[in-house]
């Protein structure tokens, strides 16, 4: 692992999130036996966040809205499918997993509090 990959040490769920910038691929680890459990390869992944039991692939976003991906922590399943809606002409300027509620606040605009 070489920078600018990153390494997340998540001591809730006991996992370890590694980042490849060299492969762009995800690495979720065991943190008891630092054991591979899954890695994430695909490349419209821009950004990971992680909440209890859960992870949040936050993909490439189009004008309209950014795909998002909810997975199992434990095992990588995927758990849901989203399309959270964003307005094509405001930047995103806070998009956070906090436990089951999703987190926006696009520029001109208040927040959004959404379970997912």
């Amino acid at each position: 692992l070489r920078w600018p990959g990153f390494i997340e040490f998540d001591e809730v769920n006991a996992k370890v999130l590694t980042y490849s910038a060299v492969s762009k691929a995800y690495k979720v680890w065991d943190m008891a036996n630092y054991d591979l459990l899954y890695e994430l390869n695909d490349p419209e992944i821009q950004e990971i966040k992680i909440s209890p039991g859960v992870i949040l692939c936050i993909c490439s976003r189009v004008p309209s809205h950014v795909p998002l991906r909810l997975l199992s922590i434990e095992d990588g399943r995927e758990l849901a499918a989203l399309r959270h809606p964003l307005r094509p002409d405001a930047k995103v300027e806070v998009l956070e997993l906090f436990n089951s509620r999703l987190l926006v606040k696009q520029e001109g605009a208040p927040m959004e509090i959404v379970d997912v």
